[in-house]
């Protein structure tokens, strides 16, 4: 349950604000079963091939409903989650891996909670009934290796969302932006991440994402896709303290 009460002073007692003042219901119940299976094979001391997979079962059922009763929703779904990974030694200090994994980002209750807030009233915000959740396919390789001075690990990704929650901003009549969620469509991210690591010596730890996202408009009136396109990279360098030698 969320509360949003804004009270005002008169006749020397407080009296609530119907208008501005808020009961929200919310109740969720998640029930999950998973299964997972794994696997290696060795040669001499070294596992060279190894393996899992897995499967997770979802119920969710989830309802909301507001005081005045003007909105309620009920939300009852199944879903599975299927996940699955790969990986060779090459050596006790060289591997390699690539994973599969299906995910989910169910919206929590702010996000449901359509009473709009105007404790700042040239910022008002609400959440949307009306949100599904993210439904997000991840897929990543990465190799590392490990010296006795000096270890480096990078990891190429592969993100697709459907369902995708942004923060959407609706002109309203008296000229002010509500910020709410919404489901813009599908979203696509991809990059590497990588880290080195001197022993002795500094950290150094890089980051290079490009982020890519398209959205499908529901609207058949819209333009059918938009995109925008961003890159970054980050660099950080931590000194550890030094080992007497």
């Amino acid at each position: 349950m969320q509360i949003l009460r804004q009270p005002t002073w008169r006749n020397g007692n407080y009296i609530i604000q119907t208008g501005s003042s808020n009961i929200f219901n919310f109740n969720e119940e998640v029930q999950a079963a998973y299964a997972i299976v794994n696997s290696e094979t060795s040669s001499g001391s070294l596992s060279h091939w190894s393996y899992s997979a897995g499967l997770r079962a979802e119920q969710v059922t989830n309802t909301g409903e507001t005081q005045d009763q003007n909105t309620n929703f009920k939300n009852d779904y199944l879903k599975l989650f299927p996940n699955a990974s790969l990986s060779y030694a090459f050596s006790k200090d060289q591997s390699f891996r690539l994973s599969y994994s299906k995910r989910i980002h169910r919206p929590g209750s702010g996000q449901l909670n359509p009473f709009v807030d105007i404790t700042d009233a040239l910022n008002p915000h609400s959440g949307n009934a009306n949100l599904k959740p993210e439904i997000i396919h991840a897929l990543e390789m990465g190799y590392t290796t490990n010296g006795d001075k000096h270890s480096f690990s990078t990891n190429l990704f592969y993100r697709s969302a459907l369902n995708t929650i942004r923060p959407y901003y609706q002109l309203l009549p008296n000229g002010v932006s509500l910020q709410l969620p919404v489901n813009i469509g599908s979203a696509i991210t991809f990059g590497s991440e990588n880290i080195y690591d001197a022993r002795k010596m500094a950290n150094f730890n890089s980051s290079e994402i490009i982020s890519p996202i398209c959205s499908h408009p529901r609207d058949s009136d819209q333009p059918s896709i938009s995109s925008i396109s961003a890159s970054s990279k980050k660099y950080c360098i931590a000194r550890r303290g030094w080992d007497s030698l």
